[in-house]
């Protein structure tokens, strides 16, 4: 009966730590996948794959450049479509003030500073978008009034988001 017993729990920690396993294949296909995407169709990016902070697991989060432009792109992985819509709509967006983004994705919303990040669930996949624009660097830029400059750099980080979470849904479907 021990016997039984300890070969049960042995193979369900087996079995489990296989689950942990796949998830991380998985996220590593999906990274080349959309590294080889974003690649062919939007030349000139710099892309750098990021390791999760300490503690946190199934998260694939790479970073992009291009001179003075970057993007930041997370992405949490859920065992089902339904899952991924309710963390989205229950407990992320629930006390974010935030719009809803149409044609991306099964569903997109954007938040934050005017509404500079976006978020959008692509079956059972929840992505991040966080753009940057140094307006600064930009010469185009130079000559224009505060004013004007602040909302350059919304449009440009709204168009950043925008593109790249095509792009994203794209290469996951």
């Amino acid at each position: 009966m021990k016997y039984r017993l300890v070969l049960a729990v042995v193979l369900s920690a087996l079995s489990y730590g296989r689950v942990l396993g796949q998830g991380d294949v998985d996220l590593d296909s999906l990274d080349q996948k959309i590294k080889q995407h974003i690649q062919s169709n939007i030349p000139g990016w710099t892309y750098t794959r990021v390791e999760p902070m300490t503690g946190s697991s199934n998260v694939l989060i790479e970073n992009w450049t291009s001179s003075n432009r970057g993007i930041r792109i997370s992405i949490v992985p859920y065992k089902s479509a339904k899952a991924a819509h309710d963390v989205l709509l229950g407990s992320f967006l629930k006390y974010r003030k935030h719009e809803e983004v149409k044609g991306l994705g099964n569903e997109a919303y954007a938040y934050g500073w005017q509404g500079s990040r976006l978020v959008l669930r692509q079956g059972r996949y929840l992505v991040y978008l966080s753009a940057g624009y140094d307006s600064d660097g930009d010469p185009e830029l130079r000559n224009l009034d505060q004013t004007e400059k602040q909302q350059r750099l919304i449009q440009e980080i709204k168009r950043i988001n925008q593109e790249f979470a095509k792009h994203m849904v794209t290469a996951i479907d």
